[in-house]
C-alpha cells in the first residue's frame, strides 16, 4: 500500500530505487561467492603447506635413519653395540689389552725438565 502511495507521487523514482536495491542483492551476493571462494583457497594453500611440512619431517626422519646406517655399515657392521662412534675406540682399547704392542706401536713417554733463573746486573759505579 506504501509503495503504491509512493510511486504514485513520485512514478519513476521507486523503480529506479527497486532496480539499485536489485543491483545491490546481486553484487553482495557476487561478493560473498568471492569470499567463499577465497576461503576454499585459503584452506587448500594451509593443507599443500601442511603436506608439504609433513613431507619435509618424514624426508628429515628418512635421512637421518640413512646417516645412521651408513655410520653402522662404515664402523663394522649393523650390530647395535657397534654402532656408535665410540666403537674403534673400544675396538683399538681391547686389541691393545689383548696382545703385546708390535715393533711399530710402542708407547713413546717424553718428560723435559726446564729451569729457569733470574740474573741481576748493576753498573760498576
Amino acid at each position: 500500500w506504501e509503495s503504491h502511495i509512493f510511486n504514485s507521487l513520485w512514478p519513476g523514482l521507486y523503480h529506479n530505487m527497486e532496480a539499485e536495491i536489485d543491483a545491490l542483492r546481486r553484487e553482495r551476493e557476487e561478493k560473498i561467492r568471492q569470499i567463499a571462494e577465497k576461503r576454499k583457497q585459503v584452506e587448500e594453500l594451509r593443507k599443500k603447506r601442511s603436506e608439504r611440512a609433513a613431507q619435509a619431517k618424514s624426508a628429515q626422519g628418512t635421512l637421518a635413519s640413512n646417516v645412521d646406517s651408513l655410520v653402522a655399515e662404515i664402523l663394522g657392521g649393523a650390530a647395535s653395540s657397534r654402532a656408535s662412534p665410540e666403537a674403534p675406540l673400544k675396538e683399538l682399547s681391547e686389541k691393545s689389552r689383548s696382545s703385546p704392542p708390535g715393533p711399530g706401536e710402542r708407547s713413546l713417554s717424553f718428560q723435559q725438565e726446564v729451569s729457569i733463573a733470574a740474573v741481576d746486573i748493576e753498573p760498576d759505579g
